[in-house]
């Protein structure tokens, strides 16, 4: 009698202390650069780094930020250049894709993480005098650093992907000493741990390639296998930049799906924090998804485009969490079938014809350019992105002299 044994592998699970594990080294830089520049310049220095869309002169930064730079990108080995190669041709072609899941899947899903979203919510992250142009701004920045990370040439020697994470990597050390000072170790941490700390760094990391992935799939789109482990590798790297430990930092896609829902399902509660956020991010779709003689009427509420979207890619599973009960409206439950027939099915029948293909190709260009518009005619941002990421997102013609372009690789 021949016994069968199974293997199965099993990814390292961050365990309770990951949670009060923050990054001592930058925690260490931020405090140097108040202890040598005082408060107010500081300060700046940070804003300085927050608000600037174009690319940064690192060598006009102050030292301890250049050197700090220089010596976390020297620690960078990157062992597999063809598969940085890879995703960064798929994002050539289906970054649009991309970049809407980024917005109503994997930013949304990840806000059922009530520890993590406590520390966005005291921030005031999204919520602000003038929502709209806060979320307008915080997903330009978002968007702005996985545009930096995904495109063409981004982690070629000494290119910008290296500083893009340092530079992120800084942020996220400002943001926990903003809260510090704010007495959270008292308020808080019993109940939310530290702030920004490593479990919560790893979810957003995976929330960037595995949770993106899922969408797109979830969408219709075709990513093989060896297409999601080029962009989680491509994660992986920049995870490193960003201070992620190694062994929470998986350069696959199997192990980061893995400890992606692991970290997701313990981590989700619905709390008032969760709904604040995601109803904000909710309320900038409708008005750009909103035709223009509505916006500024009381009709522009019953746009729900943006809540079925949320609900029917986040699942129906953790919508709950972020305080989406589509699922279960008798109503919405037919229309989120509708969508999980229509949708899938209407990206795997463009692949078969040309005319379909086009169709929906040109349809998600308008979507995306209308974005791009919106965020600059309304709040006067513009990403830094390659023209030929503009071309091959076919959203070129609708944007004419657009962006604050980077040269293509």
């Amino acid at each position: 009698m021949h016994v069968i044994s199974f293997k199965i592998k099993i990814m390292n699970i961050p365990g309770p202390e990951h949670r009060q594990l923050c990054d001592a080294d930058a925690d260490k830089l931020v405090q140097q650069l108040y202890d040598t520049y005082r408060d107010k310049t500081a300060r700046q220095i940070y804003l300085n780094l927050i608000h600037t869309f174009s690319e940064i002169d690192i060598e006009a930064l102050p030292t301890e930020i250049i050197e700090f730079h220089k010596a976390n990108q020297a620690k960078i080995k990157i062992k597999h250049p063809e598969k940085i190669e890879k995703a960064a041709e798929f994002f050539q072609h289906y970054g649009h894709s991309m970049f809407l899941v980024l917005i109503t899947k994997s930013l949304p899903q990840i806000y059922s993480n009530y520890r993590g979203v406590k520390v966005l919510y005291e921030t005031g992250y999204l919520l602000g005098k003038d929502n709209d142009a806060l979320v307008a701004r915080r997903l330009m920045e978002t968007a702005q650093f996985f545009i930096d990370i995904m495109s063409k040439g981004s982690f070629d020697h000494n290119q910008y992907g290296f500083f893009a994470a340092t530079k992120v990597r800084i942020i996220h050390a400002y943001a926990r000493k903003f809260i510090w000072d704010r007495d959270w170790n008292n308020k808080f941490a019993p109940t939310y741990d530290q702030p920004v700390c490593q479990e919560d760094m790893t979810l957003t990391l995976l929330a960037f390639s595995v949770c993106n992935i899922e969408g797109i799939r979830k969408m219709g789109l075709v990513v093989t296998d060896e297409d999601a482990d080029a962009i989680v590798y491509t994660w992986h790297i920049a995870g490193q930049l960003l201070g992620v430990l190694d062994k929470f930092n998986p350069d696959n896609f199997e192990d980061g799906q893995q400890l992606f829902h692991h970290i997701l399902n313990k981590e989700k509660k619905l709390g008032m924090e969760n709904k604040a956020l995601v109803d904000a991010i909710l309320n900038f779709m409708r008005t750009i998804f909103s035709p223009s003689f509505i916006v500024n009427t009381p009709l522009r509420k019953q746009n729900k485009l943006p809540e079925v979207l949320v609900s029917y890619l986040v699942g129906k599973e953790i919508s709950p969490y972020i305080g989406l009960n589509y699922y279960s409206d008798t109503y919405y439950k037919h229309v989120l079938k509708g969508v999980d027939l229509l949708l899938p099915n209407l990206f795997i029948n463009s692949r078969k014809n040309k005319v379909a293909e086009s169709i929906v190709s040109d349809n998600f260009a308008k979507i995306i350019a209308g974005i791009f518009t919106f965020i600059k005619d309304s709040y006067k941002m513009e990403f830094r992105i390659q023209q030929s990421i503009l071309t091959d997102w076919k959203i070129n013609k609708y944007l004419k002299d657009y962006g604050i372009h980077t040269p293509s690789a």
